[in-house]
């Protein structure tokens, strides 16, 4: 459904001017308060060098643009402007203005509420950023405003926009640059067994100490194949499948929902419509943040055996209450990350039997890649390496750290003080217990240490010493 050079619609408001004369297209890659990005922010990652964009500013469309340079990582291009992160994605692209623009108003409301898109349900421009358009809206556009110049063929009398067309899952390298592109490290053969996993079993458990990105996985996983994805954090105290699913309100008769069991009605609608329209269904993607906090077998158990269905025809079935049934269908995956320590449970053998098992692992080589360049990233790499066995850490803290130090940098104070604190307040609160290699993995820290990081250097030391003593060793 779209040219080659593919059409792209951007709404850029005020920042059309500084854009035009800077040359370029910027989106964050988050929110400014370090949320999730929008899809229409993410589009960004799919410019290529060649496409043309339709640039509409201030209710009309004042220029038309050529990409000359994919996105790349950039900071925001006018640091006064502190409404987005100032992280984000950035295209070189050629402005072209228009001698006669075109105002949305001259642009037929039809096409444009069966386009989609960039607009929305009443035909106005939604509140979005990069949005693609389809071959046959572009061309209609062209037809009606030659100014415009698209490169795209003749209208055919009768041809209008689709509806919607099927879903097309991106390249095995494609989504792997899209989950690299935010900054997650991870191999390309993690991401291949993961995508290969989903599609043979459509159940995934992600496990491995905290911090190596197991949720963020789930997540960028979804963003970069397109799929609608929902995270639902587990609670220690869920026993029920109606923890999960909700109830049947035996008073009023209404079946009460949550999110979750909104997003399989939503999953099995997407799928039901895709059949009749004989094209492909948009994928779902459910992630069970920590599933493993509460007894998967009792807050799971419909899941279990309905997923075993699945594998054996099109759909299985989650009977949410008498004559309230939803379908489990083909489009429809489900991720659970898990953390195997004292606070979680252990899993029964037939949730293994009903998924596939990847364990996120972190070698000396991924945290120093995650460092990059930061002056102490070998050093911070030999405190990783000594405390891997015993009190294990990985890029949550790494990042954590690194965020700390830059922060510190803002007021004057030195990196070596900054990763003193953040080794006392970060890695050495995780050392504790009787583990026989306590004893060397603290003195191998205290030669790190030593004549270099004082306070750390203080702690570890008291540490060592009740662990001499006691046989055990804590922060505290």
């Amino acid at each position: 459904m779209r040219t080659e050079p593919r059409i792209w619609w951007v709404n850029q408001g005020d920042s059309y001017i500084r854009a035009r004369d800077g040359g370029y297209l910027w989106a964050p890659t988050q929110t400014k308060n370090g949320g999730t990005p929008f899809d229409h922010w993410r589009n960004m990652r799919y410019l290529r060098e060649g496409d043309y964009v339709v640039n509409y500013a201030n209710t009309q469309i004042r220029a038309v643009s050529v990409v000359t340079a994919k996105a790349v990582p950039s900071g925001h291009p006018d640091p006064a402007d502190q409404a987005w992160s100032d992280q984000g994605l950035r295209a070189e692209v050629e402005y072209r203005e228009l001698e006669e623009t075109v105002p949305l108003g001259q642009i037929s409301a039809e096409w444009r509420t069966r386009e989609q898109g960039p607009f929305a349900k009443d035909g106005g421009v939604k509140q979005g950023y990069l949005f693609p358009v389809s071959d046959a809206f572009a061309r209609r556009l062209n037809a009606t405003f030659p100014q415009l110049g698209l490169p795209v063929g003749a209208f055919v009398e009768g041809e209008v926009p689709p509806k919607g067309s099927g879903y097309v899952e991106p390249s095995l390298e494609t989504i792997v640059d899209a989950i690299r592109d935010e900054g997650m490290t991870i191999s390309p053969d993690m991401v291949r067994r993961y995508h290969l996993s989903l599609k043979t079993r459509g159940f995934v458990v992600l496990s491995g100490i905290s911090g190596t990105g197991k949720t963020w996985l789930g997540e960028a996983y979804a963003r970069a194949v397109g799929a609608k994805s929902l995270l639902v954090p587990v609670a220690p105290n869920w026993t029920t499948n109606e923890d999960l699913l909700g109830y049947l309100n035996p008073v009023d008769g209404a079946y009460h929902d949550t999110a979750f069991s909104v997003f399989l009605r939503q999953a099995a609608a997407e799928h039901a419509s895709a059949v009749a329209a004989s094209r492909a269904a948009q994928p779902y993607h459910l992630i069970l943040d920590e599933m493993n906090l509460a007894r998967v077998e009792q807050y799971f158990a419909k899941f279990l055996s309905a997923m075993e269905l699945r594998m054996r025809s099109t759909a299985g079935y989650i009977e949410l209450a008498p004559d309230n049934a939803v379908a489990l269908t083909a489009n429809l995956c489900f991720v659970g990350t898990v953390n195997v320590d004292e606070t979680t449970h252990g899993f029964a053998d037939k949730v293994y039997d009903r998924s596939q098992l990847i364990e996120l692992t972190i070698s000396r080589e991924d945290v120093l890649d995650h460092l990059g360049t930061r002056p102490y990233a070998s050093m911070l790499t030999d405190v990783w390496a000594v405390f891997r066995r015993v009190a294990p850490f990985a890029f949550r803290v790494l990042d954590e750290v690194n965020s700390y130090v830059d922060e510190a940098a803002e007021i004057g104070v030195s990196w070596q003080v900054a990763l003193d604190e953040q080794m006392l307040q970060k890695v050495l609160t995780k050392v504790k217990g009787t583990d026989l290699g306590l004893g060397a993995a603290l003195e191998g820290f205290l030669e790190i240490a030593a004549d270099q990081f004082p306070l750390s250097h203080a702690k570890a030391e008291t540490m060592r010493s009740a662990y001499i003593e006691h046989g055990f060793t804590s922060y505290f």
